[in-house]
């Protein structure tokens, strides 16, 4: 898994997602991607699954490392495994330590 599949969205709906990178304070821009490459990633960031649920028209699935229930978009890609947003945050959290640590490793 790279850090860079950990980041990317699909541009289906535009209407949700009007440009070219989603940005969320205190974290660098995300950029968002073509539907075919949105396919090719690792995994797919899903909400919590509450009720209501956030859209009326998501689909429901189950987070693919802790189990938990989770919703995403109906147009979200289909091969990517489901992951929840907590999940998430621990591996791009072991990621982020995993590449500090091989910067620290590499000879200058």
């Amino acid at each position: 898994m790279s850090a860079r599949s950990l980041h990317k969205l699909t541009t289906k709906g535009n209407s949700e997602m009007p440009d070219d990178k989603v940005r969320i304070p205190g974290l660098p821009p995300i950029p968002v991607v073509s539907d075919a490459e949105a396919e090719n990633s690792d995994f797919l960031v899903c909400a919590p699954l509450t009720e209501p649920m956030y859209f009326a028209d998501n689909f429901k699935g189950i987070c693919c490392h802790c189990g938990r229930d989770i919703q995403y978009r109906w147009h979200a890609p289909r091969k990517p495994k489901r992951l929840c947003m907590e999940c998430f945050v621990k591996l791009e959290n072991k990621v982020a330590v995993e590449s500090e640590e091989t910067k620290q490793e590499r000879p200058r």
